[in-house]
């Protein structure tokens, strides 16, 4: 059951078994007419075995149509056809490129149809490293697809394990990304990055920057960083993972003599807590998290081009000082991320905004874990969070819906059998968070139906305070099935409300859904709306 993305470069060495396959069909980067190397290869000193260690071999040039057939030949053979997941396209910047005169074949494009010649009137349709950065400087970088370094390897590759198992989706991760990239790469990264408190402080940034950049919309960061002279300590490490568990992408990776892993500190206790245990819960909540993830990512990055993770004046521009904020970040709209960065800290200063764009209301939060709410100052301002070890501050805006599977132990398929939405209904019946609502989309995550056949449902969840029969506060809630076409894995969607909030749950006047009443671990009551 185990499924493997492997890595590839757009180089091979010298030394590699299929150089001399690929220099036949004219796959290489061509050298500089006065360059030394008789077989007109351009020749350059890439990356080969261990952190820092390079020897001398040869960019594959994307826009000759020898290398797009030698790449998709060798993707679907060596490959794709021994069931390898996913493919990671590493390396592929072309930044070991230095000499001006290096050219390109310039015969292919993914614009299809003609060559370089008829569309930027350079002769023969070559072009050199050289005229391609001034393209670059005068037209923007989404002309640096022309080049075929970044854009065509991913597409090609898309194009091939498509082709060869048209029933797959094609899982492609790319380091050098361009926007447009994410039509046939789902993710990148932020690269090489180190193993220190700075990595993970820089990382919400980062995140933020390129998810504003309308970057592939899978992003974030090797957990535990890349290199390093030392491993994560156990705190460190932790703290990596909380913030990780929030980002659409997370990976632990790292190039050390021993790798990072999630079970390195098996047995030690930091603040008298275990951090194996407390890593597979941070990695629990992770899986619970992607029914949420994935319908903001379908709904929101898909359709709209938004990003899941959003800086904090995403919805409170009016609020200047949301400007500077650059560690924490909204998971879609209602939900207030905070994830401690620093050694040894408790606590955490969390900003809470001014008004929403648009209203007038002073915006209210809950936090996630323990019911507790807290009101926006007017004009915005920091409180303190306790921030042990075991916790991540999660804030959730009046209003808000959380969709969590149930607790995963392998897969996030382990999940699937179960939804819960927890609501977040503001305690005055008078205000727009009094009420909310989410839409949830799920598919089979495997196939390709979803896109060619439709074969996909979405639920809106929604809720609503208001008055029961003595006068009390009700929270009513309702599921309204917007597309069934898609076989859902389970029949009920069960509603809870915050720790500690007492106020009954019913199903909303003039549903006619059939509900069911059960409860949670922490006791809290649920109610279960059944489906169609």
């Amino acid at each position: 059951g185990i499924r493997l993305i492997v890595n590839i470069k757009p180089w091979l060495l010298d030394d590699h078994p299929l150089y001399e396959e690929a220099l036949k069909s004219d796959s290489y980067v061509r050298a500089a007419k006065d360059a030394p190397d008789p077989k007109g290869v351009a020749k350059s000193i890439l990356w080969s075995n261990g952190l820092g260690e390079h020897t001398y071999g040869s960019y594959l040039d994307f826009s000759s149509p020898g290398a797009v057939e030698w790449w998709s030949r060798h993707i679907k053979e060596d490959l794709v056809a021994m069931n390898m997941t996913g493919m990671w396209i590493d390396n592929n910047e072309y930044s070991g490129l230095v000499d001006d005169a290096e050219g390109y074949a310039g015969k292919s494009s993914f614009w299809g149809g003609g060559d370089w010649e008829s569309r930027l009137g350079w002769g023969g349709g070559e072009t050199t490293v050289l005229q391609v950065g001034r393209l670059i400087q005068m037209m923007g970088m989404a002309k640096m697809n022309l080049v075929g370094g970044t854009y065509i390897p991913c597409k090609t590759t898309h194009d091939t394990m498509l082709g060869t198992f048209p029933d797959r989706r094609p899982i492609i991760v790319t380091r050098a990304a361009i926007p447009g990239m994410q039509a046939y790469a789902h993710g990148t990264w932020s690269g090489d990055n180190t193993t220190t408190w700075a990595s993970l402080r820089r990382g919400t940034a980062m995140s933020l920057s390129a998810g504003l950049s309308f970057l592939p919309g899978l992003y974030g960061h090797d957990i535990g960083g890349l290199t390093g002279k030392h491993h994560p300590s156990p705190e460190l490490l932790v703290r990596w993972c909380q913030q990780g568990a929030w980002h659409t992408r997370f990976t632990v990776h790292s190039w050390k003599e021993v790798s990072t892993t999630l079970w390195m500190y098996d047995g030690v206790k930091v603040d008298g807590v275990e951090i194996t245990g407390l890593l597979r819960d941070i990695v629990g909540l992770r899986y619970q998290l992607i029914p949420t993830m994935y319908s903001l990512y379908v709904n929101e990055y898909w359709k709209q081009g938004w990003p899941v993770l959003r800086p904090m004046f995403w919805y409170h521009s009016a609020d200047p000082k949301t400007l500077a904020l650059d560690e924490q970040f909204l998971f879609g709209s209602h939900i207030l991320v905070a994830p401690v960065l620093s050694f040894g800290h408790r606590a955490k200063r969390v900003y809470l905004p001014g008004a929403v764009d648009g209203t007038n209301e002073v915006p209210e939060w809950c936090e996630l874990d323990t019911g507790i709410w807290h009101a926006s100052p007017t004009d915005g301002g920091f409180v303190s969070i306790d921030a042990p070890l075991t916790r991540t501050p999660v804030l959730v805006r009046a209003g808000g819906i959380l969709v969590l599977s149930n607790k995963c132990t392998k897969t996030v398929y382990d999940g699937e059998t179960t939804r819960v939405a927890q609501i977040f209904p503001s305690l005055n019946s008078k205000v727009d968070g009094a009420k909310g609502s989410f839409r949830l989309v799920e598919d089979d995550g495997k196939t390709n139906d979803h896109a060619e056949k439709g074969a996909f449902t979405e639920l809106e969840l929604s809720f609503q305070v208001g008055s029961g029969e003595k006068g009390q506060q009700v929270v009513g809630v309702d599921v309204k099935e917007l597309k069934n076409a898609y076989a859902l894995p389970y029949s009920v969607i069960w509603f809870v409300l915050p720790v500690g909030d007492s106020r009954k749950l019913r199903v909303s006047t003039g549903s006619g859904r059939e509900t069911s009443e059960q409860k949670a671990e922490d006791g809290r009551a649920m109610l279960g709306v059944h489906l169609s």
